[in-house]
């Protein structure tokens, strides 16, 4: 049994490595988006669904949309996981089958332009027109290109088309733009139409086949496949804090205003004992460290000690 990621193994590598086994089974894929199954018969394409495409086709052209419909996806999609079931058929009859690179190099060419393909038709919702003239020199149409511009009325959506054709947007899409590009259409935006869609695919999960296209690319660009595209909300500018310089604050020595206070309290006391100078200050004796005094003691102290100075001074 053959399993791992796309990031280890690309669907490119997986494929060949079947194709040359020459192996039958089924390749089942399993995806951040949606699932998806490609079965083979002696390594080449007979049946694939995805989604909600699935069940049996009719013809050769039928089967080669319905592959492309379901690789396209599967080539865009993100954190993949596949593996390899051998001898397992698909739940109906498959008849027909198409080699490998039939189907891979268009389906990869798809992939590789969806960005460019929504760029063009603007929506699903969008409603083509007949221009009337031709921008080429020659334009090829495949059958289903051809069934779509048959049925261009000016008011018919092209996701309308798609279903009319019974096939998915992933192959009716391509078919669109070629006939833009070529000039034979023009591509008209419902508005009205776009923004209901819009509501309503905001209130519900969308389809898994369109949510599988609508991934980022390598760039690192969104490639919405969204009905509308809604601008992107601009932030308000942000608040730079402006640096406001601080009031200044006069520091003031816990020391020197100590000291002050002790001159006036000196000088007062010289007057209270009829001095005209208090005099030296008198050295304190340093407190015991092992028990110092309280505070309010010291001060008391202190006061004694000046009284008992400045009456002997008053004496001499």
């Amino acid at each position: 049994m053959l399993s791992g990621t796309f990031e280890s193994f690309p669907l490119a590598e997986v494929l060949g490595l079947i194709e040359r086994a020459a192996a039958s089974g089924v390749l089942m894929v399993r995806a951040r988006e949606v699932d998806g199954s490609l079965w083979f018969v002696d390594g080449a394409l007979c049946a694939g669904e995805i989604g909600d495409l699935s069940g049996p086709v009719e013809g050769r052209h039928a089967l080669e949309v319905r592959l492309l419909e379901v690789a396209v996806p599967l080539l865009r999609a993100r954190g993949a996981e596949f593996e390899f079931r051998e001898d397992v058929t698909p739940p109906w009859p498959a008849p027909l089958a198409l080699t490998v690179e039939t189907i891979f190099e268009p389906a990869r060419r798809i992939a590789r332009e969806w960005a460019a393909i929504m760029t063009t038709i603007e929506s699903f919702e969008s409603v083509l027109e007949r221009t009337g003239e031709n921008t080429t020199e020659s334009i090829t149409l495949s059958h289903l290109g051809f069934r779509v511009l048959e049925q261009v009325d000016g008011r018919t959506s092209i996701r309308e088309l798609a279903r009319r054709a019974g096939v998915s947007i992933v192959a009716v899409a391509p078919e669109v733009r070629t006939l833009v590009v070529a000039g034979d259409v023009r591509v008209i935006v419902d508005a009205e139409r776009a923004l209901a869609t819009a509501r309503a695919s905001a209130e519900r999960d969308r389809p898994p086949l369109e949510a599988a296209l609508d991934v980022t690319d390598d760039a690192g660009a969104i490639l919405a496949a969204a009905p509308v595209r809604d601008e992107l909300p601009v932030p308000p500018p942000e608040e730079v804090p402006v640096p406001v310089a601080a009031p200044a604050v006069a520091l003031v020595d816990p020391s020197s205003a100590a000291d002050d206070a002790l001159a006036r309290e000196r000088a007062d006391l010289a007057a209270r004992a009829g001095l005209t100078s208090a005099g030296p200050v008198p050295e304190q004796a340093a407190a015991e460290p092992e028990t110092p005094a309280p505070e309010r003691a010291q001060i008391v102290v202190d006061r004694s000690e000046l009284l008992r100075m400045f009456s002997g001074l008053k004496d001499e």
